[in-house]
């Protein structure tokens, strides 16, 4: 029986020097306050996680919204306000992703493996309400 994976590459992209990197995950919780998060940035990673339990669509949209959050150029040892920071992209992202996506931008396809891995979450009872 194969081994299920704990991440699926999804994509990869630079940002100025860095390269980055984006993985599907089957659940992320907040390691503040236990909450379930749709995505994270991991700054000192230049590491992107997206939850699995998402539609295609709210991936994509996840997806883009941490971009936001990774070209914001904060790190790892920097001071910022990552409430206020939050609050900036959830503005621009929703109204961005609609018009983005009219004029056919698209994230590379998801990747093989992902419709296994919802499945498991499903099944682990993992799929927030």
């Amino acid at each position: 029986m194969p081994r299920a994976v704990s991440r699926l590459p999804w994509c990869s992209y630079m940002l100025g020097r860095a390269r980055w990197r984006a993985v599907i995950v089957p659940r992320i919780i907040d390691p503040h306050d236990g909450r379930e998060l749709a995505g994270i940035c991991q700054f000192g990673r230049r590491l992107i996680e997206v939850a699995a339990w998402q539609s295609d669509a709210e991936m994509r949209r996840t997806m883009l919204h941490e971009m936001m959050h990774s070209a914001g150029g904060a790190t790892s040892t920097e001071q910022h306000d990552g409430e206020a920071e939050e609050r900036a992209v959830l503005a621009m992202e929703r109204g961005l992703y609609t018009i983005i996506t009219q004029f056919g931008f698209a994230l590379p396809p998801l990747p093989d493996g992902l419709e296994e891995m919802r499945a498991r979450v499903r099944d682990a009872g993992g799929v927030p309400t």
